[in-house]
């Protein structure tokens, strides 16, 4: 698989990161709810990081929600990073249970992955 240009730069931090960003990218032409998946799933990935990086990564079957308001209360994540983790957990959600994805969907929250 040809790794993005513009999800490489975290090949430092996780490959993980690096290959759903990548993941995503390529689905976006032909299957936009994969690629919203895919992006929900990067965003669980590096919410965890987070969390493990200060030291209060703890369960990992804590759901993103409860894990993001953790994150949250402790100032590790503050104003439109939190907004943006929330957004694209949301719409990834939509896309894992309804089948819900939109070009122009899949389009901005890769740009918020970004």
């Amino acid at each position: 698989m040809q790794v993005s240009r513009n999800f490489a730069f975290l090949k430092v931090h996780s490959l993980a990161l690096v290959r759903l960003g990548t993941l995503a990218e390529n689905y976006f032409a032909n299957d936009p709810n994969t690629c919203l998946i895919k992006l929900r799933q990067f965003g669980e990935q590096l919410a965890q990081l987070v969390a493990a990086t200060i030291g209060l990564y703890e369960d990992p079957d804590e759901s993103q929600f409860e894990l993001l308001r953790r994150l949250e209360n402790r100032g590790a994540i503050t104003g439109q990073t939190t907004q943006l983790f929330h957004e694209i957990r949301k719409v990834g959600n939509r896309a894992t249970h309804g089948s819900y994805g939109e070009h122009g969907a899949a389009l901005s929250h890769l740009k918020y992955a970004r």
